[in-house]
């Protein structure tokens, strides 16, 4: 399978030696060194958080009625121009991507499209602009498009101080335990667990019939639980389906207790559950778990893993409908099935989600992205197992243990069973 070439960028936002509190230092980096810079003003004013209000509002709506007459494109092109997110991603790329920054900036776009190539570019956030990392970059416009939508063109985030790395490639089978977490609780909005199931699995269908993948699915979404079954067993990749929560300025995931009701688990506990474990790649499937809020936004879960090493972590800055989730869900580990880095898979996989029917046409800016190793759970050098494995945690003796390693819900055991004997 053969991608475009991407050439890397290193963009760098710290606050300015300026003595004024809304000056911020954009500067493009080589080899750590900078090559470009801009000052720039973004004051945190009444203007900048209607706007923000009015980008969360739109985004998180519910997609209309189908309308009877269609508007015709002058209109539509008329509708785009008042869109709040539009008008942000204008104005931040405008204060940013100007100067002698704007120039270099304008120059690498243009040499990636001369010579058929794309452009990789990672913005770096400095610890002292929380402020600034909260926004919603993705939605950067630059008067033809939103940067993220070009497919020449890759965007993610790291951390200040987080280095880039390149791990050994992954040589046996790539385990995977999947989380879905649907409180029995009134307070909390039913998710399509066996829908994400099922997805989850088709997407890697090539990988499961060549023996390359282990799939695991928790019996019940308890701390305890997911403890249990990371202490039994090494996994690459990390799935959360559920809710987020931020009270107070601080995140959290909604898991459930014993009873299956929901019990707030903070972003710092889950932060040191999934750290120093070999874990590559954690997909927060979950409303507002990149999401941020100024002064506490590097307690979000998403930064936080990053920073705890975790080389890709992919995560909603917004709400997000469940058949939405479910659809992008697909769409990423079915290109990360085919080979393809991590950010490309999320490339396509955001695509897919501006053109969904029952989708607004504007979450595609909702995923979130950190990452240091593109090629973190890269398939090219699975080998298959050579035997069959099945997965036994000993602290939940009554659960049902399908073929293949699939362990779920008895209520889900007859879907799982169905899955099983077509492979």
């Amino acid at each position: 399978m053969i991608f475009l070439e991407y050439s890397s960028l290193d963009f760098q936002i710290t606050r300015s030696p300026e003595a004024s509190p809304y000056i911020y230092r954009a500067s493009i980096l080589e080899d750590g060194n900078v090559v470009a810079s801009n000052d720039f003003e973004l004051r945190q004013d009444l203007k900048l958080s209607q706007m923000l209000k009015s980008i969360e509002k739109k985004v998180t709506e519910s997609p209309e009625e189908p309308k009877k007459h269609k508007e015709n494109a002058e209109a539509q092109e008329e509708k785009d121009r008042e869109e709040p997110h539009i008008e942000f991603g204008k104005m931040l790329y405008s204060k940013v991507f100007s100067g002698q920054l704007g120039e270099y900036f304008n120059k690498s776009i243009k040499e990636v499209q001369d010579n058929g190539s794309g452009l990789r570019i990672s913005l770096r956030f400095g610890e002292d602009v929380p402020e600034i990392s909260a926004l919603p970059w993705e939605y950067l416009y630059d008067d033809e498009d939103f940067l993220i939508r070009r497919r020449n063109i890759l965007i993610s985030r790291l951390p200040a101080g987080v280095k880039k790395k390149k791990l050994e490639p992954l040589d046996s089978v790539l385990r995977m335990l999947v989380i879905i977490s649907g409180p029995d609780d009134p307070r909390i909005s039913p998710l399509n667990t066996e829908k994400e199931q099922e997805i989850i699995l088709e997407a890697v269908d090539k990988l499961q019939r060549d023996q390359k993948i282990k799939v695991d699915f928790t019996e019940d979404a308890t701390f305890e639980n997911v403890e249990g079954y990371l202490n039994e067993q090494d996994y690459h990749i990390i799935h959360f389906t559920g809710h987020g929560i931020s009270i107070d300025g601080k995140g959290h995931l909604v898991f459930e207790n014993e009873d299956q009701k929901a019990r707030l688990i903070d972003n710092k506990t889950l932060s040191d559950l999934f750290s120093e474990r070999g874990i590559r790649l954690v997909m927060l499937s979950s409303c507002e778990s990149a999401k941020g809020s100024n002064k506490e936004a590097f307690d979000d879960l998403a930064s936080m893993l990053s920073k705890k090493g975790i080389p890709a972590v992919v995560a909603m800055q917004y709400s997000v409908l469940d058949d939405v989730a479910i659809k992008f869900a697909y769409n990423f580990y079915r290109a990360i099935a085919s080979g393809k880095p991590v950010d490309l898979a999320l490339k396509e996989a955001r695509l897919v989600m501006k053109n969904l029917e029952n989708g607004n046409g504007l979450d595609f800016a909702t995923p979130v992205l950190y990452l240091s190793d593109c090629d973190c759970v890269n398939v090219g050098n699975l080998k298959p197992e050579p035997s069959e494995f099945v997965f036994k945690p000993m602290m939940m003796p009554d659960l049902q243990v399908m073929e293949k390693g699939f362990v779920a819900r008895k209520k889900n055991s007859d879907f799982l069973k169905k899955v099983s004997s077509q492979m």
